[in-house]
């Protein structure tokens, strides 16, 4: 495409204008293998499958310049082509395409279930228009003096409303939704966002917040910079990120999976048909449920972006501007997400009411998405549910807490100080169960959702609807029910003394809670709380606010008390004259009518239980009967005329509460902060009381911090939680000088879960909890890398060795010193002698970064690395082989770890003997072994001057590590190092002299 049109998108700031002046194929071009994508790869006959994922639903505009068209660029700039995106502007206001498209969806990544052929049209979904049902006469007892609080759907439509198809669609090769049309106006890409529940289930955990994400890539020198602004609708939280990334994007990749989007603007630059950008691509693949949607570039405007953060954060939040006034990609986004939140969702924010958080990469340790999920850090590998990390430690009162356990699970924190006053606040409450712990955890579980509620105070749609309206008095019920428990939770927290929670107690204590108490309770009355069901809130709006508030409200709910006692008198003449039990009822659906009960109700294990008699004849007053279990509902034509009287006065008194309701939260905005703060407390709260409650568990220990990492007794978390068994504990010890560990063992002897332990108890130490451990240590790692399992990827045309060889590369090229890796049987996807050739390549590339590394093979080469490396060492899974009475072996694996090489010889062998193979072919199998086997001769035996001058590298790295930390430690403790490690090294030398006068 052309570098005009490339920089007629530029965003403004200076800095902005010349990183974005260059073309975007310079950053296009520059594709390299990474996890994510492949290098080399062209596609020729599948160009459209990567477009197929993006669903752009179409939407009617309001355009009052003149006619205009978007032409394409690139090779047919200046040409009408038949393309999705060749649109244009029509007299109507509206956007139609020149031609009908090809529409397909995209097809899965590997391990992800495949869309159903019997997935509905979602464009069928969104255009076709639902049955409608005329309304009965409603007779109100008011004026029609409100009636603009709510629009007639039926007779007006929606500036967003979807216009049906002129064309029927062809379902793509997959046979799932067809792409749709995207429109423009106002300079951009405008689109109706599906609901979340019309994307198809896969393996990945359901969303449970509104998320919609802003994208964009650098171009020309700044091609590695990526901004992302994240905006919660459920929290009302904005979180802008820029960051320096690879060409695979996997520290973007990884905020997306913090994240969960439901939907991602890009830049229509980059989600051009045929030639999407990397980072589009990269997005795609990551998540197939993800819809995209195509932005104008001119959008992206990080002028209009800091306008937009000045203008809706928080007061408290300001001092974020000093941070974000250069970060010109995520305030771009910025601009994009509030354009289409306004002009396609209806969607606006009070001024002063959101909280804006710059979240970059610092402070926390990176896990990427792809180690996430083969960890089950945070949900299961099934795709049919199981546990995970997040549930083995969720205990939280709230949907707000869970939700920030699960943010600290994906980014764990690398500050030792703020691990610390985590682990004492853990420690404190799980020591004192009684005064504590438990007052503390009974008041969190009868706070509701505050992020929900503090959303209505902020949310202000252009065109408030009655569910709205609803949810709107629903929030200022709990809104006084939340802040009557703050004073009750300040007296339990005074209690305590570890730092966290004294300072959260303290930050507590500056929410102005009375003010706002004292505000809500002057226009709702003492009586009404928070209740389940739709009949029961209903009943509680009704009585929401106070006598006096309102008179015309007064007057109405007198009017419904009054049609309420007439039919209760008309309902016990019924019964009087036709000698029946009947009594009034009020569901959701039927609304008021009669019901007769014919029998008891069955009770569990009753055996005496007679079934109910038939129904009786009613007479003809009686209407739309209907049997219900043991008892039958029905009504009169007086009681359904009493029905619609009744409802029109309940929408009166909803309509004029709302009136009320709205402008009592218009006074609460101004104390919105603190409500923001009371919301972070609870959560803070919520985390530690969860930890705590894991952590009191027996065999719970707290986690020290050094530069080793030491584990006694440990046991998989996850395991440890959901076993119904008793679980094999194992020590663990790596340093400075030992830090490349090389497992080896049978099948099925431990070795993957030992491994995926040593990483998952990394991560339950640096967020703060306990560990299933007698004794641990850890070092702070601020990278965790994995290599777990095999798969393909079919639409990529990529095997299982491709993709195998694509993440070690990754791994390779940005492994540190502070980094974890563990990796599980590398190179085994293609011939043995290529892959052990490979393998030992790789491990050497991994000793050179200082990683510390723990990799499980069944190659016997690579344990050869401890003879030439220091800091290499050999641990095998213990397996003991018993004899049996017909000749055959038997293994019993007793999941313990072993110092050394296994001496367990050809266990494949064995354990396929145990399996009942045909003897034939067992037979074959012995005689071949020791012909393939002879060219594997053993390396001589460990020298001499190799143990010298493994001793000295290792006295090496302990003075380097020392010397690292000499500034921050007093001189008797530097000095005390020192004898330490000198006496380590002379107890050590002593040994090696010793066994060589031995020998």
């Amino acid at each position: 495409m052309s570098s005009q049109r490339m920089e007629s998108h530029q965003p403004s700031g200076a800095d902005g204008q010349s990183e974005l002046s260059a073309s975007c194929l310079t950053g296009a071009a520059n594709m390299s293998a990474t996890p994510f994508s492949l290098a080399g790869t062209r596609r020729t006959n599948n160009e459209s499958s990567f477009f197929d994922n993006i669903r752009r639903p179409s939407s009617s505009i309001h355009h009052d310049g003149p006619a205009s068209k978007w032409t394409g660029s690139g090779p047919t700039s200046g040409k009408t082509t038949n393309s999705v995106f060749n649109l244009r502007f029509t007299s109507a206001s509206t956007i139609t395409s020149d031609s009908p498209c090809d529409q397909e969806i995209f097809a899965q990544p590997s391990g992800r279930a495949p869309r159903s052929s019997a997935t509905p049209s979602l464009f069928a979904a969104l255009t076709t228009p639902g049955h409608s049902r005329s309304a009965a006469p409603l007779r109100s007892p008011l004026p029609d003096v409100q009636s603009q609080l709510f629009r007639n759907a039926a007779s007006e439509l929606s500036a967003h409303s979807l216009p049906p198809p002129s064309t029927p669609r062809t379902p793509g090769t997959h046979g799932g939704p067809p792409a749709i049309t995207p429109r423009l106006t106002a300079g951009r890409t405008t689109v109706a966002t599906p609901s979340v529940a019309a994307t198809p289930k896969t393996g990945r955990p359901r969303r449970d917040d509104n998320v919609i994400v802003g994208l964009v890539h650098g171009r020309g020198f700044a091609r590695n910079e990526v901004g992302m602004a994240a905006i919660n609708l459920t929290a009302c939280e904005l979180h802008l990120c820029q960051m320096t990334d690879s060409h695979g994007f996997v520290k973007t990749l990884t905020k997306m999976n913090l994240f969960r989007p439901t939907e991602v603007l890009m830049p229509d630059t980059a989600l051009v048909p045929g030639s999407p950008s990397p980072l589009a691509q990269a997005v795609s693949r990551f998540d197939a449920d993800i819809v995209m949607t195509a932005v104008n570039r001119g959008a992206f405007n990080d002028t209009e972006g800091i306008h937009c953060v000045q203008k809706l954060a928080v007061v408290d939040h300001l001092n974020i501007l000093v941070l974000i006034e250069q970060k010109y990609y995520a305030l771009a986004s910025v601009s994009a997400l509030m354009a289409h939140l306004e002009n396609n969702l209806n969607m606006m924010f009070a001024p002063g009411t959101l909280r804006v958080y710059y979240s970059g990469t610092d402070k926390t340790a990176i896990i990427d998405s792809e180690t996430a999920n083969r960890l089950e850090v945070v949900s299961s590998l099934n795709p049919t549910g199981g546990p995970s990390l997040l549930s083995a430690l969720n205990a939280c009162q709230t949907a707000a807490g869970k939700r920030l356990l699960r943010s600290n699970l994906l980014e764990p924190m690398t500050d030792r100080e703020a691990i610390r006053q985590r682990l004492d606040a853990v420690e404190e409450l799980a020591s004192r169960p009684t005064d504590l712990h438990q007052p503390i955890k009974e008041i969190l579980s009868r706070f509701v959702d505050v992020e929900r509620a503090v959303n209505q105070c902020v949310v202000v749609p252009k065109n408030p609807s009655p569910s709205f309206v609803e949810q709107r008095i629903n929030a200022a019920v709990a809104l006084k029910h939340i802040l009557s428990l703050v004073a009750p939770l300040g007296d339990a927290l005074a209690k305590a003394n570890s730092p966290l929670i004294v300072s959260l107690a303290k930050e507590l204590a500056t929410v102005n809670d009375e003010a706002l108490l004292s505000r809500i309770q002057d226009v709702l009355d003492e009586r009404v709380k928070p209740v389940k069901g739709k009949i029961g809130m209903q009943r509680q709006r009704f009585r929401a606010i106070k006598i006096g508030v309102d008179l015309m409200l007064d007057v109405c709910r007198r009017t419904h008390n009054d049609l309420q006692t007439e039919m209760e008198e008309y309902v016990e003449d019924l019964s009087q004259k036709y000698q029946m039990p009947l009594t009034l009822a009020n569901t959701a659906v039927r609304g008021y009518h009669l019901q007769q009960t014919l029998g008891q109700t069955r009770k569990k294990g009753d055996t005496n239980y007679q079934p109910p008699p038939p129904p009786p004849e009613l007479p003809p007053v009686f209407v739309c009967v209907k049997k219900q279990g043991n008892c039958i509902a029905f009504t009169t034509q007086h009681l359904l005329v009493s029905n619609e009287r009744i409802k029109s006065v309940e929408k009166d008194i909803e309509k004029i509460t709302n009136v009320v309701i709205e402008d009592l939260l218009a006074k609460t905005r101004s104390d919105i902060g603190s409500l923001y703060k009371l919301r972070e407390i609870i959560c803070q709260l919520d985390v530690i009381v969860s930890f705590a409650h894991v952590s009191s568990a027996g065999g719970f220990c707290r986690p020290a911090f050094a530069n080793e990492l030491v584990i006694r007794s440990g046991r998989h978390p996850i395991l440890d939680r959901f076993s119904p068994s008793a679980l094999v504990s194992n020590d663990t010890e790596m340093s400075v000088e030992s830090n490349f560990h090389v497992i080896t063992g049978a099948n099925m002897s431990g070795k993957s879960t030992y491994i995926r332990q040593v990483m998952l108890l990394q991560i339950m130490a640096q967020i703060g909890c306990f560990v299933p451990a007698s004794s641990a240590s850890f070092r702070i790692v601020d990278q965790m890398f994995s290599r777990l399992g095999t798969h393909d990827r079919l639409e990529s045309n990529a095997s299982s060795f491709t993709l195998e060889m694509t993440e070690m590369n990754y791994i390779v090229r940005n492994a540190g010193p502070k980094s974890l890796v563990i990796i599980d049987e590398l190179c085994n996807e293609t011939a043995a002698d290529q892959g052990s050739a490979i393998c030992w390549s790789i491990c050497e590339a991994l000793i050179m970064t200082q990683a510390w590394v723990m990799i499980a093979t069944h190659t016997p080469l690579i344990t050869k690395l401890q003879d030439l490396y220091f800091n290499v060492s050999n641990y095998h899974m213990e397996v003991l082989e018993e004899e049996r009475a017909d000749g055959r072996s038997k293994l019993d694996y007793t999941h313990v770890i072993r110092p050394g090489v296994t001496q367990l010889e050809n266990y494949g062998m064995k354990l396929a003997c145990m399996l009942a193979f045909p003897p034939e072919i067992l037979s074959r199998a012995n005689e071949l072994i020791p012909i393939l086997t002879t060219n594997l001769k053993p390396v001589p035996e460990t020298t001499f001057d190799f143990k010298m001058n493994k001793l000295n590298y290792a006295l090496h790295g302990k003075l380097l590590d020392v010397g690292r930390r000499m500034d921050s430690l007093p001189d008797q403790t530097f000095l005390m190092e020192l004898l330490r490690v000198r006496n380590a090294y002379k107890e050590e030398l002593n040994k090696i002299m010793a066994e060589h006068q031995a020998q």
